[in-house]
Order: structure tokens, then C-alpha cells, then sequence
């Protein structure tokens, strides 16, 4: 029989098309089909990331440094010029190196020429250009660039803070809490020597009610000696009337708390005083003084008095009637013993060393903040008992202020204007005998208080006569 042959009505190009349709599909082989050609997408452009980073890092700058276009937010730049480079910029007469401050175009990012580096300066106008080159501390065989993070404009108007103001703040006005303040003042570097020229300094620590009535006898005191002073004033904060311009006093007030007499604010405000001079790295030396004190002798026999002791001078007495160790709390006992109790002058003079024992003490210090009250008055007995404890090497064991308790009572007596003679005066100076590094002298006293405001035309007039200033 003859088989009937089919019409041929397919096309030849729909052969694959008739061999899917004939092929089953499941649904497990159509995810499966889907994740591999997911997957080898995905390692495609991971690959192809890869490769075009690594063949980008030739020629092009490192993604680190910092975005030049908004203006308004970016990063300061200092570039230095090399001497045979475009657009270089030398110090007049000097020979240096005179770095320019600005932002750098994107031309001028080309690591050919340029190396990066994480230095920040204040000013290097001032700290490169030597009259010798460059500073030692600061050379560059190659141009760098140095970032400084925050305001481009700060930079320009050198606002940034140097080894200058961190060493020696140009202000005696800061915002730091109490707390703040004693933490910064206890900072001590422990690498040896000063990266900058330290003359070492005295600082006169003014703790006063209000005004300076005997200003005009410490201004020509400390006349002709800048460098080797610094003066603290703690005042009365409600205190607001103005110093001169010209004085030695202005603006040398600190932050201040109100204190009372025979309180613990009291000794709380030479703490502050203390801390604020232990910001700056040159005072060498701290007195305290008040607005009744004055100097018995001339600026360069005190300084030179003061920087060249061995000791400092802290009053320590162990006095056992009641105005000694009857003001002990047996509530001290667990770190004080009643035989560790003494009483002392409030003012004081002792060096950078000690000074920076007294604010930095957490032991003693919250002890008496918490039991010698009323009576006891902490300014008495807390610097001698540290003293006692710990430091009793340190200190000479007398005072440098003269001060008349002869009358009795609880305050020295006064010096109204008809007190002050010569004779009275060259009683302070040369009246007494005493120890100084070793050898005995008549110079004990440097200080003597307390004289009141009507007696300082007299202190003036006496002054070249008697106190050699």
C-alpha cells in the first residue's frame, strides 16, 4: 500500500523551535537555569570593577585626597613649592622656603611633583623661613602637601593652634569648667627639654575681692621685666570694671567663682588660680598674693630669689591647741591621721613641681572638701597636711609674705597710712633671720601685707628710698 505523504508545510529555519516545544520544562530546571545566568553576571561585573580600578591607579590620583570643588566645604591645604617648580614663592632675605596657603587646582595634584603629608603647621611663614633655611623639625626634600582639617579660612587668618598657644596661651579667659581646667592644667610632657625657648617665669597669683587699689606700686614693680612675669587675677565674679589698656593687669583675669573666708570656695579659688598659670609651660614659680600685698624689694632680687631656690616655701606647723589640731575631724582618719594634721600660712610660694601636686590631688583634696567646714578653715590646713604627707623635702618650711599677727586675733593687722615709715618697711625686708638653700640670711621676706589703700602714697614715696623700686 501506498503511504500518503504529508504535505511539507514547515519551514526549515523552525526545526529548533520545534525541538523546544517538544522538550518538557519543569519548573526546578527553570530556577536552576536562572541562578547560574544571575551568577555569572555578577561575576562579570565584580571582574570587570576590579580590573578597571587596578589599570586606573597608574594614571590617575588616589581617591584619598580630599573633594576642591564646593568651596565651601573642603579641606585646607598648605603647598609647598619647590624652588624649580611653577608658581614657587620664596621668603625675602631669608634663603627659606616661604609656603603659601590656598587650595590646590586639580593641575597641581599631579603626584609627579607632589607628595602628601599629615603634618599640620599654624603658620609656616613664621616656623620655616629661617634665616638659616628651613627649620630642622620641618625639612622637605620634596614638594608635600599638609592638610589641616576644618575652615580653609581659618588658615588663612592663622587661627589654627601651634606648639605657641598650646605652650603659652595668649588669654587668661577660657570657657573650661572647673573640672576641665584642673584636668588640662595636670598634663605633663614626658619628653625631656622644650621643643621652644623657655625663659622660665614667676607667676603672681592676685586672689582679691575686687579692685587692685595698690596697682600703681606693682606696675612700676614689674616695669622693664616682660618675659619673666605672668599675673592671675581671681576676683570677685560680679567684678566689672576696667583696666587700661596699658596696665599689666588688663585682661589678665581669669574665670572666677564667688569664695568666702574660711570656706572651701576659698581654697577651691588658689586651685584655679594654680591651674590657670600651669597653662603656661614657662611659669617656673607661683605666689600667691592678695590686693593688700606688696613687694619689698625689686623685681630682679625676687626673681632671682625665687628661680634659684632648691625649696619652695609652704608654712608647716604642728600647732596642738585648738587652733591646730583642734580643727582635725576624726571623720579624716581613714586617710589623714591626727598626727598628719598641720596648719600653715594661706600664703604661699612653691615651684612648678609642687604645683602641679596641688591640682592634680584626688585623695586629699575631696577629704577636706568634705569634712573640714565651718571652723576649720581649709585654706589653713590643707596645702601644709599635703605638704606633711607627701612633700616635705620640697618645701622650705616658712613663708616668704611678712604678716603682723602680734595684735592677736583672727586676721593680721592692718596698715593704715600713718603705719608706713621707713623704719617699718626695713623691719619686713631685713628684720628676720632665716635658711635659704642651705645658708643663713636676713632676706626672708619678698612680700608684706596688710596695707590699705590710703597707704600707697606713701608706698610710692618711699618706695626708691626703701624698696629699691
Amino acid at each position: 500500500m501506498e503511504k500518503i505523504k504529508k504535505p511539507d508545510h514547515q519551514h526549515q529555519g523552525d526545526e529548533p523551535f520545534l525541538f523546544l516545544m517538544k522538550y518538557q520544562w519543569y519548573p526546578s530546571s527553570l530556577l536552576s537555569y536562572f541562578l547560574l545566568f544571575a551568577l555569572g553576571i555578577t561575576v562579570g561585573v565584580i571582574a570587570s570593577f576590579h580590573i578597571s580600578s587596578y589599570l586606573s591607579s597608574f594614571d590617575q590620583i588616589p581617591s584619598t585626597l580630599p573633594s576642591l570643588a564646593p568651596e565651601t566645604n573642603r579641606s585646607a591645604l598648605v603647598i609647598e613649592h619647590d624652588a624649580g617648580r611653577p608658581n614657587s614663592s620664596r621668603a625675602a632675605g631669608t634663603g627659606g622656603c616661604n609656603c603659601t596657603t590656598g587650595v590646590a587646582s586639580k593641575e597641581e595634584l599631579d603626584l609627579n611633583y607632589y607628595s602628601l603629608s599629615s603634618v599640620p603647621l599654624k603658620n609656616n611663614n613664621t616656623r620655616n623661613s629661617t634665616a638659616g633655611g628651613h627649620d630642622s623639625d620641618y625639612n622637605r626634600s620634596f614638594d608635600s602637601y599638609e592638610f589641616m582639617g576644618g575652615d580653609a579660612a581659618a588658615v588663612e587668618k592663622g587661627e589654627l593652634i601651634g606648639i605657641e598657644g598650646w605652650v603659652e596661651p595668649r588669654s587668661a579667659m577660657h570657657n573650661m569648667t572647673d573640672e576641665e581646667l584642673l584636668w588640662r592644667a595636670s598634663l605633663v610632657p614626658k619628653v625631656g627639654g622644650y621643643p621652644f625657648k623657655r625663659v622660665p617665669k614667676v607667676a603672681f597669683l592676685f586672689l582679691t575681692r575686687g579692685p587692685l587699689p595698690l596697682a600703681p606700686l606693682w606696675e612700676r614693680f614689674f616695669k622693664g621685666h616682660e618675659g619673666k612675669y605672668s599675673i592671675y587675677v581671681h576676683t570677685h565674679p560680679s567684678y566689672n570694671e576696667t583696666v587700661a589698656e596699658e596696665s599689666v593687669f588688663h585682661g589678665r583675669r581669669i574665670p572666677s567663682k564667688e569664695c568666702g573666708w574660711g570656706s572651701i570656695s576659698l581654697l577651691e579659688a588658689e586651685r584655679r588660680l594654680l591651674a590657670n598659670a600651669l597653662l603656661d609651660f614657662s611659669n617656673e614659680r607661683f605666689v600667691l598674693l592678695s590686693e593688700a600685698c606688696i613687694p619689698l624689694f625689686p623685681f630682679t632680687t625676687i626673681y632671682d630669689y625665687l628661680a634659684n631656690s632648691r625649696h619652695s616655701f609652704v608654712n608647716v606647723v604642728d600647732e596642738p591647741g585648738p587652733c591646730g589640731r583642734g580643727r582635725y575631724s576624726n571623720l579624716m582618719r581613714t586617710v589623714i591621721k591626727p598626727q598628719e594634721w598641720r596648719k600653715g600660712s594661706q600664703w604661699f610660694e612653691m615651684d612648678r613641681k609642687l604645683a602641679l601636686e596641688v591640682v592634680s590631688d584626688q585623695k586629699f583634696f575631696p577629704v577636706f572638701k568634705k569634712y573640714c567646714r565651718r571652723t576649720c578653715y581649709p585654706d589653713e590646713h590643707y596645702i601644709p597636711t599635703l605638704v606633711n604627707i607627701k612633700f616635705g623635702r620640697w618645701s622650705a618650711n616658712r613663708s616668704v609674705t611678712w604678716v603682723d599677727w602680734s595684735k592677736g586675733g583672727a586676721h593680721p593687722a592692718r596698715f593704715y597710712r600713718w603705719d608706713v615709715t621707713m623704719d617699718v618697711l626695713r623691719k619686713m625686708r631685713d628684720g628676720s633671720r632665716c635658711m635659704y638653700n642651705g645658708k643663713e640670711t636676713s632676706v626672708c621676706n619678698l612680700f608684706a601685707r596688710k596695707m590699705l589703700p590710703n597707704s600707697l602714697v606713701r608706698l610710692l614715696n618711699f618706695g626708691p628710698k626703701v624698696l629699691g623700686f
